[in-house]
């Protein structure tokens, strides 16, 4: 995974402003699976749809045993019914 995995978003000016992407440096190399990569890019993207003004802030970091996204949002989330 690489910032260029949400390269997409950022080619639309609408959403560029909304996002805010930070990435360890030196990630080693992170091979993930197509549904992984799906269930993101629709996380992301339902979030910049959704959510009105504010931030996504992406972060991917690295431990000694793994790697952590995290996606935040600054939206107003789902009503409770």
């Amino acid at each position: 995974m690489h910032q260029s995995a949400f390269q997409p978003y950022w080619d639309d000016p609408d959403n560029a402003e909304h996002l805010d992407i930070r990435m360890d440096e030196n990630l080693p190399e992170i091979h993930v699976d197509i549904n992984f990569m799906n269930m993101t890019s629709n996380l992301v993207r339902n979030t910049l749809t959704h959510d009105g003004p504010g931030y996504v802030h992406i972060t991917l970091r690295h431990t000694d045993e793994r790697c952590i996204l995290t996606v935040r949002d600054e939206g107003t989330g789902i009503p409770k019914a």
